[in-house]
């Protein structure tokens, strides 16, 4: 992969950064110089401070240390689990491009909705053709058919060019779509992220993602679809929600 494959949608500390440049084509480059080419924006803001990333404001939230050089450094303690985000460092923040429209339809599924589900499943794709795209919440009992019934969305919005990500804060729950998804959308190129996954990011047209992979994505995504969002960490956390309105 390129390099720009690596940073297309995603927001990255300059640790993670240096990384993809000593991984890719890019190391051609001085460091500095390349780092300097990349668009960015301060990691942390204030004081009062505000994290670049999960958008954290709760002065409890950070902490302060007296850095090599003597002078103080602090760093969001709210995102910390997936690296330090600290004063006097920057986030690598770029958009995805514009995706391809699809020539046929990549929806391989053969089953059938019910009439009900078939009216909510006509609802939002007019709600994604529709100007405002508004967020829409598909309230039902387990076991409704609620993965199905979103569907015909994403074969909607993956046929505009559209990229996809169906979220859960539940690693569990992405094990558990991602084969039914992958069947529906046999041929079309997906992946898996969660702490630990096997796959790794690229820019693909359908993503299954934790809620805490989010935190890295930055416009990466037309469609997300957050399966359970009354479910744990993601109902009482700020960061995450953030992270699903920046991604």
């Amino acid at each position: 992969m390129g390099v720009h494959d690596y940073l297309a949608g995603r927001c990255l500390t300059q640790a993670e950064v240096q990384e993809v440049w000593k991984s890719t084509d890019a190391r051609g480059q001085k460091l500095e110089t390349w780092l300097a080419s990349l668009p960015s924006k301060p990691a942390l803001t204030g004081p009062p401070w505000v994290c670049g990333r999960c958008g954290n404001q709760d002065p409890h939230q950070f902490w302060t240390f007296q850095g090599l050089d003597g002078q103080p450094r602090t760093y969001c303690l709210d995102c910390l689990s997936l690296g330090r985000v600290m004063s006097g460092q920057r986030l690598y923040c770029q958009p995805a491009p514009v995706g391809q429209p699809l020539s046929q339809s990549p929806l391989t599924w053969q089953g059938e909705l019910t009439p009900s589900q078939a009216e909510i499943a006509q609802k939002l794709v007019a709600a994604w053709r529709g100007q405002e795209r508004r967020p829409q919440l598909v309230w039902a009992v387990t076991g409704a058919g609620k993965t199905e019934l979103v569907f015909p969305l994403l074969e909607r919005v993956l046929m505009d060019g559209g990229r996809v990500c169906l979220a859960s804060p539940r690693i569990d729950v992405c094990l558990e779509l991602a084969p039914r998804v992958k069947e529906a959308f046999a041929g079309l190129d997906c992946q898996v992220l969660y702490g630990g996954s096997q796959d790794s990011y690229e820019l693909k047209p359908l993503t299954l993602a934790t809620t805490h992979q989010l935190l890295r994505a930055y416009q990466a995504f037309d469609c997300l679809i957050v399966d359970e969002v009354d479910a744990f960490p993601y109902v009482d956390s700020r960061a995450l929600h953030e992270a699903v309105r920046r991604a």
